[in-house]
């Protein structure tokens, strides 16, 4: 996609009730300050031992589910 000078992608990250993450990506037309184009979601919930990152297109269809593993590490104090 190629945007044009007036137009810039707008990220917005909501908390949902449960607790997970919501990153909406839609195109943001700065001449008229309001969004022209409704992008995809990324939704990002914490399990146990991972995270499950699913991405959605536009119509709501998920392009991609991966479950990203992490760990926490000791601070130095």
């Amino acid at each position: 996609m190629i945007l044009k000078d007036h137009e810039k992608i707008l990220m917005r990250a909501d908390k949902l009730e449960d607790r997970s993450i919501v990153v909406n990506f839609d195109v943001y037309n700065t001449h008229y300050y309001e969004v022209t184009k409704d992008g995809g979601y990324v939704h990002i919930r914490q399990e146990l031992e991972f995270f499950n990152v699913v991405v959605y297109n536009c119509d709501g269809d998920v392009l991609s589910e991966v479950n990203v593993p992490f760990k926490f590490k000791e601070i130095d104090q």
